[in-house]
């Protein structure tokens, strides 16, 4: 199947706490508007990047897709975003988006409410795509595979494409074989960012992780969690919102020098996100292998459930308590 040319339109879904994806991911398709981005932007890692990285510079904005709506709880939210990144039409309602778009991004990281927003455009067959973690638990993973079976999706953290995941993972055999311990830093929590740092880690070293567990945690405020691989290299996650950006990991082994990964790549990395999310919509096809997004979904799971589960040790190929 040939690239579309036509231009696609696209629908923004959000915004929730904490969470500046509706904007960022906006202004690769439309730019943005300096004086609302200043009058309305509350974080301020994304009102430094835009204007010294994206500068609404012509080679900086999609020519054959472009975010036509928007949808959010908050009609002020909704008017807010769509000055900001030069959106022309604020939905009403979910239904009304799924009748006027070609593709959707669900740009919002709160998981529990993933389901229920994705299956209404998979169900109408429109591509999605889902900010990190698809579902938060087994029951809901096994409803998004009956819903999402033979429909286009991308679940993605935008670690995945920063320049220093695709380095290395260029050189995986050299440092794979060495490598005995991965020690990884992030703010919030695992449910909301652990997709952020595994996305990365599994760029380079695979998903092919035999059991997780919880460490230790106090809910949103510290949470430690271990990882094993199925050749025993250790993972040791942290989370604390005390924690500041980057979100980075360090890799340690015999006779190798400490690797140290910062995802610091900000505009490269979205920007790089959101033409393989254009992409899929044109050419409908997956950008992702299906396998990579369920791995990593059930990877989270299983922490999770361990965390809820006296800190037992789960495995992500059965969600079942391992020794």
């Amino acid at each position: 199947m040939g690239y579309n040319t036509k231009i696609a339109r696209i629908g923004i879904i959000g915004s929730n706490s904490g969470n500046g994806h509706p904007i960022s991911f906006s202004a690769m398709f439309n730019g943005y508007d300096p004086k609302y981005l200043n009058k309305f932007c509350k974080f301020d890692l994304i009102k430094d990047y835009l204007p010294k990285q994206h500068r609404n510079l012509k080679k900086n904005i999609f020519r054959d897709a472009k975010v036509t709506c928007i949808w959010t709880q908050s009609k002020k939210t909704s008017y807010e975003i769509s000055k900001m990144v030069r959106i022309n039409h604020i939905c009403k309602t979910l239904n009304e988006m799924s009748s006027v778009v070609d593709g959707v991004i669900l740009a919002r990281d709160d998981i529990e409410n993933h389901l229920k927003i994705a299956k209404i455009f998979l169900k109408k067959n429109i591509p999605i795509f889902i900010d990190k973690l698809i579902v938060p638990d087994v029951k809901s993973l096994k409803r998004f595979k009956k819903i999402s079976k033979k429909k286009i999706y991308m679940s993605a953290s935008s670690a995945r494409y920063t320049r220093i995941i695709k380095k290395y993972k260029n050189l995986k055999a050299e440092v794979i074989n060495k490598t005995i311990l991965i020690s990884g830093y992030s703010r919030s929590n695992w449910i909301r960012y652990s997709y952020h740092l595994l996305e990365g880690i599994f760029q380079i070293y695979g998903n092919k992780i035999s059991k997780v567990r919880c460490l230790d945690t106090k809910y949103n405020k510290k949470e430690t969690y271990q990882l094993i691989y199925e050749n025993g290299t250790n993972i040791y996650l942290h989370f604390s919102n005390n924690l500041h950006l980057p979100i980075h990991f360090n890799c340690y082994g015999e006779k190798m020098k400490p690797v140290h990964i910062p995802y610091n790549d900000y505009f490269y990395s979205i920007k790089y996100m959101m033409s393989e999310f254009k992409k899929m919509i044109k050419m409908k096809k997956y950008v992702i292998p299906i396998n990579e997004m369920i791995s990593l979904t059930r990877t989270v799971i299983a922490g999770n459930l361990s965390r809820k589960n006296k800190f037992q040790f789960f495995s992500p190929k059965t969600l079942k308590i391992i020794k």
